[in-house]
C-alpha cells in the first residue's frame, strides 16, 4: 500500500514578539488643559462688585468633586496664579464636572497683565483690560518674548459674557 504523500508544513510566524510599550499608540494628548474665564459679578448680599478670574479644567471628573488650589499674588499691574494642584471637596452628590475655582478681585481697572503658571514652570499670560464704566472686559495676547518661548499653550483664555451680572439701577 502506496503511503499518501507529505504534506508539507506551513510556514509558522515563530513566537510572537513581545509588544513594546513604545509600538503602543496613543491618544493625541489635550495641549489645553484650563480655561480662565473673565466676567463681572455684583454681589447683592455684600453689595459690591467683583471682577472675576474663573479658572476651570478642561477635563470632566466623574467620581470626585475637585476644586483648583491655587496661589494668587497681585501688585500694580499684574496678577499672577500659581496653579498648586487638585483638592477633593466635600459633596454628598457628585455630578460630572471640571474642576474649578474663582478668583474674586474688587479694585481691577485698568489694563493687567495675567500669568498662570503651572507647577512644572510652565506660563501662560495675557493682557486684560478691565473697564466697569463700559462694562467691558478686553483680552489682548501676550506678544513678549517670554510669552513666544513657552514652550506650551496650556491655558485657553476668554470673557464670559454670559455670566456678566452689575448691580440693578432702580
Amino acid at each position: 500500500m502506496p503511503r499518501p504523500p507529505k504534506k508539507e508544513k506551513e510556514p509558522t510566524a515563530g513566537p510572537e514578539k513581545p509588544v513594546k510599550r513604545k509600538d503602543i499608540p496613543r491618544l493625541p494628548k489635550e495641549d489645553t488643559e484650563y480655561i480662565v474665564k473673565f466676567y463681572f459679578y455684583y454681589d447683592e448680599s455684600a453689595k459690591k462688585q467683583f471682577y472675576v478670574i474663573s479658572l476651570e479644567t478642561i477635563k470632566i471628573f466623574r467620581t470626585l468633586s475637585y476644586g483648583i488650589s491655587v496661589d494668587v499674588q497681585k501688585t500694580k499691574d499684574t496678577i499672577d496664579i500659581k496653579i498648586l494642584g487638585l483638592n477633593t471637596k466635600s459633596s454628598f452628590i457628585i455630578t460630572p464636572k471640571a474642576a474649578s475655582t474663582e478668583l474674586f478681585f474688587e479694585d481691577l481697572y485698568g489694563t493687567f497683565n495675567i500669568a498662570v503658571h503651572k507647577h512644572n514652570k510652565l506660563a501662560n499670560s495675557i493682557t486684560a483690560m478691565f473697564n466697569i464704566f463700559t462694562k467691558t472686559i478686553t483680552l489682548k495676547k501676550d506678544i513678549s518674548k517670554a510669552a513666544k518661548s513657552a514652550k506650551k499653550q496650556f491655558c485657553s483664555f476668554e470673557v464670559d459674557e454670559s455670566k456678566y451680572s452689575f448691580k440693578e439701577k432702580k
